[in-house]
């Protein structure tokens, strides 16, 4: 089954009125929810065209000039965020790659494929700098931390913390339910996960206390992103809506809903205006709000 050909990039805003709003493709329902009003009327777009089958995540690097994507397809994309021109194509996972995440400085991404390796790559020249293997279990998420030095990856209930050479520097285990996405705080003192029992939680790094639990969507958590400023965390999930959350109270602030189909990824931009999501309506939306949350 192809769930997504051509990545349709629109301009959606939030809004703090009436449940629907006219848009330029006609009225859309929000949703109310924890004060305030989403709604997902689409003000314009761009398509980045290459990928073949279905988009799982995506990511923006952190002078938000680029966009990169995996898919189902077995590769990776890096973007042009401004022209939507293809750059690079990231190839050598012989099965889907389901997350793509940056490094702090933009000098590299890193892959997890159901292959069962991750991987780190060169930006610049799309050059594979290291594969990372060791896992038994496919892997579904992959993040840097905010220094660029670790990442962590999630296989089934555990996650892995290696540097990028590949070196293994830790476990944190005891989760009783499949972790199928990560994101580091930008200060790497927590991590934020979603799980596939609906819920996404907040996890001390140092501990592995659990802080908070986040609950309210019906369907498993897909994707999970702070903020820039650490305040927020973004979900989307495979009931059709994402999700903004207090990070320090755990209370969701909005729902996004207009993706007609279940969302895979969602990504914050660099300077935390907008909201990126990815969904098997074979659409990405942008999402910007007109006051502040």
């Amino acid at each position: 089954m192809v769930l997504w050909k051509g990545l349709q990039i629109g301009l959606a805003r939030f809004s703090t009125g009436p449940p629907y709003r006219k848009g330029r493709r006609g009225y859309i329902p929000g949703k109310q929810n924890g004060g305030g009003t989403s709604q997902g009327s689409i003000y314009g777009g761009q398509k980045l065209r290459g990928h073949t089958e279905g988009v799982y995540s995506i990511a923006w690097s952190s002078d938000g000039s680029k966009l990169a994507t995996a898919s189902r397809d077995n590769t990776g994309v890096i973007w042009d965020a401004t022209t939507g021109e293809r750059l690079r194509v990231l190839e050598s996972h012989i099965k889907e790659l389901r997350s793509i995440a940056w490094s702090a400085d933009g000098s590299k991404v890193a892959t997890c494929s159901a292959d069962d390796t991750g991987a780190v790559w060169d930006a610049a020249s799309g050059k594979r700098l290291k594969e990372l293997k060791g896992h038994n279990r496919w892997v579904p998420s992959v993040a840097w931390s905010p220094e660029g030095r670790t990442l962590a990856w999630a296989s089934r209930n555990r996650i892995g913390v290696v540097c990028p050479e590949g070196k293994r520097l830790g476990v944190i285990a005891g989760h009783t339910n499949w972790v199928k996405s990560l994101a580091w705080s930008p200060d790497g003192s927590k991590l934020a996960m979603g799980y596939e029992d609906k819920t996404g939680a907040i996890l001390d790094v140092a501990t592995g206390e659990r802080l908070r639990v986040l609950e309210g969507h019906t369907h498993t958590v897909q994707s999970i992103a702070w903020s820039p400023d650490g305040s927020k965390v973004a979900t989307a999930s495979l009931d059709k809506t994402g999700a903004v959350w207090d990070a320090a109270t755990g209370e969701r602030l909005r729902v996004l809903q207009g993706h007609n189909d279940m969302l895979f990824s969602i990504a914050w931009s660099p300077d935390g205006s907008k909201v990126a999501t990815t969904s098997a309506d074979k659409t990405a939306r942008i999402w910007a709000w007109q006051k502040h949350w």
